[in-house]
Parts: C-alpha cells; sequence; structure tokens
C-alpha cells in the first residue's frame, strides 16, 4: 500500500538529482574544472550502431 503511495514522488525526485561527477568533486578539482570547461564538446547524446552475428 506505501509503496503505490511513494511512487509518484520517487518521479520527482530523480527530476531534482543532480549525479553529476562535477556536483561531488570540490570546486577547486582540477577535474571538475575540466568538466566545466569541456561541456559545450560534449553532445547530449552519442549515436550508435549496434551489430548481432550469430554463427549458423
Amino acid at each position: 500500500m506505501v509503496l503505490f503511495l511513494a511512487a509518484p514522488l520517487a518521479q520527482k525526485l530523480t527530476d531534482v538529482q543532480d549525479n553529476t561527477a562535477a556536483s561531488w568533486l570540490p570546486g577547486s578539482a582540477e577535474s571538475a574544472q575540466v568538466l566545466e570547461i569541456s561541456e559545450d564538446f560534449r553532445p547530449e547524446q552519442i549515436p550508435a550502431i549496434v551489430v548481432y552475428a550469430r554463427a549458423v
């Protein structure tokens, strides 16, 4: 019963979470600075092709 009541709230929680690597690092960390600078060069989605082969 509690699961059905909490499920809609769980979706809202995932919408506001910040799970990026930079959020866990101090601002002075070199890796955080690199992540911030390289943000413009990283695509939001990476296209991919999956090839499946099976021996007959």
